[in-house]
């Protein structure tokens, strides 16, 4: 949660209009509601936001989960970036029928950021600085893929 709010203070200082789909620790919107909240204010982008965990604790990592082909290069820009600015194993994108992604009528992708079960990650996690870098990264990917899409539309 921590870091989702971080993202959205530094997307609204690039002049987005982020909204999320919870500010604490209850989600007032079921999983086909929020896809519709996407819809409902004409959202450029749908982020949903995870932490993986594993039975195996050796598990580490970045992955970005998307649907429909067509958002697998933000998919892809993301997961490298992340991986790349956040010192995270890119264990890469891949496509599943997540509820959020399927109902989403925008660009729609999933990050599980890092695995809770992985001691060394949970650490990372645990600390504010790493939360921030992670939200300033995430941000700062959107806003490059914001800008590309803008300059390849028609004039």
């Amino acid at each position: 949660m921590d870091i989702a709010l971080r993202t959205q203070r530094h997307l609204e200082a690039k002049g987005w209009v982020a909204v999320t789909t919870r500010d604490g620790p209850w989600t007032p919107f079921t999983l086909s509601q929020r896809p519709k909240l996407a819809r409902s204010v004409q959202a450029d982008v749908f982020v949903s936001l995870h932490l993986n965990s594993h039975n195996s604790r050796s598990a580490r990592g970045l992955m970005v989960f998307y649907w429909r082909p067509e958002d697998k290069q933000l998919a892809e820009l993301i997961q490298n970036r992340l991986s790349e600015k956040l010192g995270l194993r890119n264990r890469g994108t891949k496509t599943e029928p997540f509820a959020v992604l399927v109902w989403s009528s925008v660009p729609a992708v999933l990050i599980e950021l890092a695995f809770i079960s992985n001691r060394h990650e949970a650490r990372r996690l645990s600390n504010p600085q790493f939360r921030e870098k992670a939200a300033k990264a995430l941000a700062d990917v959107l806003d490059e893929w914001h800008s590309q899409k803008r300059k390849s539309l028609p004039q």
